[in-house]
């Protein structure tokens, strides 16, 4: 077979599948994907009535959505960091990578480690909302003067919410 007949042919990595069945699967993530996009004249609407209309995520509307990042310029990027909210441990934030978990609403508390130092941050967050923080885990100032001198020095970890 030629053309497209030889496309349309199942092959050995896929018996009794062929191109039509990779299609189906390419154009089933797309509609995924695409979803949650606004239509092409959402531009010309009020940004609240586009909001309106979208999809739900199914999220409660009690509860709200934490994301932890560290991705600052002046971050040491190598060290570790151990995340905790409420005292559940959620394990290491590397560098570049955001950590999100849905909370509930209300009082709620985050503390980082990086095995020498520690720092925590209270906050109150609000149903629906979504609380920004940001960690670094880099030298103090007077950690160069000590590098320089010692070739070694602590790294301060440290947090603050984004508004």
């Amino acid at each position: 077979m030629h053309g497209v007949e030889a496309l349309v042919e199942p092959g050995p990595w896929a018996p009794g599948f062929g191109y039509p069945r990779l299609t189906m699967s390419v154009l089933a993530l797309e509609r995924t994907v695409l979803d949650r996009l606004p239509d092409r004249d959402a531009a010309s609407r009020p940004r609240r009535d586009v909001l309106a209309e979208r999809p739900s995520d199914g999220r409660d509307a009690t509860s709200a959505q934490l994301t932890v990042v560290r991705n600052a310029a002046t971050d040491f990027r190598d060290r570790q960091v151990y995340l905790w909210v409420d005292d559940a441990a959620l394990g290491k934030l590397r560098y570049g990578v955001p950590v999100s978990v849905e909370i509930p609403s209300g009082p709620h508390t985050i503390r980082v480690n990086n095995t020498l130092f520690s720092d925590r941050l209270t906050f109150t967050a609000a149903p629906g909302e979504h609380v920004r923080v940001r960690c670094t885990n880099g030298m103090p100032t007077g950690g160069w003067i000590m590098f320089v001198l010692l070739h070694s020095t602590w790294l301060r970890v440290r947090l603050e919410r984004e508004a």
